[in-house]
């Protein structure tokens, strides 16, 4: 019974605008066009047109108890399956607030650095960035199901989450075997009450399949973050370090080489209210840096045009190095 009410309790909270006069619909549509051109031994090229559909339920309610209750489903369509992307049902009060969800919550896994639209690893498949980017250990915290907590201040809000295993989204997750370790992440993004300034500080550790375990990849994990931007009249500028301990031995075999630290760094200007010009650079580094795996580089030229609820941006960017192979360059 109590699992029965927790559920109608949920879907009454983000489902039922009659109950709730703060349940708001929001949603977007992007739509891409990539044209890329391969170098090293695959050389090749093409382009496509791509778009992408968000909509997002959430709702907001004073309780009689004092407390806020929150929650949200945000669906998403790439083209290929619906499913919903995120969701989270929370309780606040004051400055504090706490939360269950997935892909959701303020994580290490944001990126401070300024840009004009994407990213330069959002915008290339086969990346090692892409994978710094979205955290280097086997999973990240919040892509899963976990339990979170924040508390906000004038310096900035301290976060906190939990995930019990790499358990997804999906119906009865719960009720299945854990098919990794806990994971553990605090983080803290903020400007310590200094105008035009954002920091981002954070670490997360997984723990080992079992204690016993010998495995490559399977060993605890931690992962470690500082960046900060900083943003002055036109200009905005940023730099973000992030590295990596996957718990095995450099070199044991190449299953355990993988990605040890990542650096990025990017400037912004506007040049009026509606013309945004970027550019980013970002560089990682594998356990073992030789001829065979060297440094991936990547480099993006971004332009935005703003026409007052749509917007147009140009990226281009360049990759050397991609996925931290010598043989593998591309341009998108």
């Amino acid at each position: 019974m109590k699992k029965l009410l927790a559920t109608t309790a949920l879907v009454g909270l983000v489902a039922s605008s009659a109950a709730f006069a703060e349940t708001k619909v929001s949603g977007s549509i992007e739509a891409t066009y990539n044209s890329i051109s391969e170098g090293g031994t695959s050389s090749d090229g093409g382009g496509s047109l791509g778009n992408e559909v968000n909509l997002k339920i959430s709702n907001t309610t004073e309780l009689d108890n004092g407390l806020t209750a929150n929650g949200h489903i945000n669906f998403e369509d790439k083209g290929s399956s619906t499913a919903y992307d995120s969701q989270e049902i929370g309780l606040s009060s004051g400055n504090f607030k706490v939360y269950v969800g997935t892909d959701t919550g303020q994580h290490i896994n944001s990126n401070v650095n300024p840009v004009v639209d994407d990213h330069a690893y959002d915008s290339m498949s086969g990346e090692t960035a892409g994978t710094g980017a979205d955290g280097f250990n086997r999973y990240a915290a919040h892509d899963v199901n976990h339990i979170g907590a924040e508390f906000k201040s004038d310096m900035g809000t301290l976060a906190v989450m939990y995930a019990p295993s790499d358990s997804g989204a999906g119906a009865s997750a719960g009720s299945t075997a854990s098919a990794d370790a806990s994971q553990t992440e605090i983080n803290f993004k903020g400007s310590f009450g200094v105008e035009g300034l954002s920091v981002l500080l954070g670490h997360a550790k997984i723990e080992a399949k079992d204690s016993a375990t010998t495995t490559a990849n399977e060993r605890e994990e931690t992962e470690d973050v500082v960046g900060f931007s900083y943003k002055y009249g036109q200009f905005a500028a940023g730099a973000s370090y992030r590295s990596h301990d996957d718990g095995d031995a450099n070199g044991v075999s190449t299953g355990t080489n993988n990605v040890a630290e990542q650096t990025a760094w990017s400037v912004t200007y506007a040049v009026n209210d509606q013309i945004s010009l970027g550019y980013e650079q970002i560089e990682t580094e594998k356990e073992l840096v030789n001829a065979s795996n060297p440094t991936e580089e990547a480099k993006a030229y971004t332009i935005g045009y703003d026409l007052g609820g749509l917007g147009v941006s140009i990226m281009w960017t360049e990759y050397d190095n991609l996925g931290n192979s010598a043989t593998n360059r591309m341009v998108r």
